[in-house]
């Protein structure tokens, strides 16, 4: 962060640190959206934009409520993700991803030489922006899969709109 005066951006880090901590008792830090994009007093927005920073700060991930979108959409999202973990083997590994490569379908990452093997299986595609799709990395199976998630990419763009994001720059929303 951009500061004016040191002071205010030690006591920011200060105050970022001390939510670590206390996340550290909780597992995911939940979010409520509508404080964030509702006419809110501006203490609870700012208590709800520092828990947001600090959670993005510490976990990386935040679990959101009264968000708006839909469950409907949200199971949709489900279902057509079980359906392609379903898929026979070799319909997953049309859309494989290489050796070096992040995105696609396959295992995660091979760990260093020490580290502990934690296999699964994931699927993992850029959806914004638009330019970094690779389409051909898509499933075609089940059908809806791509509307759905281009559904799903649609709402959540909405939804992180309702950030304002001044108050966290250095984090990636």
């Amino acid at each position: 962060m951009v500061r004016n005066h040191l002071h205010l951006m030690f006591a920011e880090m200060m105050a970022t640190h001390k939510m670590c901590l206390l996340h550290h008792l909780h597992y995911v830090t939940i979010i409520d959206f509508g404080l964030l994009s509702s006419p809110t007093p501006p203490t609870k927005q700012k208590q709800e934009l520092q828990k947001l920073q600090a959670a993005l700060s510490c976990w990386g991930c935040f679990q959101a409520i009264n968000h708006g979108i839909l469950s409907l959409l949200l199971d949709k999202v489900l279902q057509v993700a079980r359906e392609f973990f379903e898929l026979p083997m070799e319909q997953e590994k049309i859309i494989s991803k290489r050796v070096k490569e992040f995105e696609g379908y396959g295992g995660d990452p091979v760990p260093e030489e020490g580290q502990s093997l934690d296999w699964s299986d994931r699927l993992f595609l850029d959806v914004y922006p638009q330019v970094r799709r690779k389409p051909g990395l898509w499933p075609e199976n089940p059908s809806s899969f791509r509307d759905v998630l281009e559904e799903h990419t649609a709402r959540m763009r909405e939804t992180t709109q309702l950030i304002p994001i001044e108050p966290l720059q250095g984090h990636w929303i």
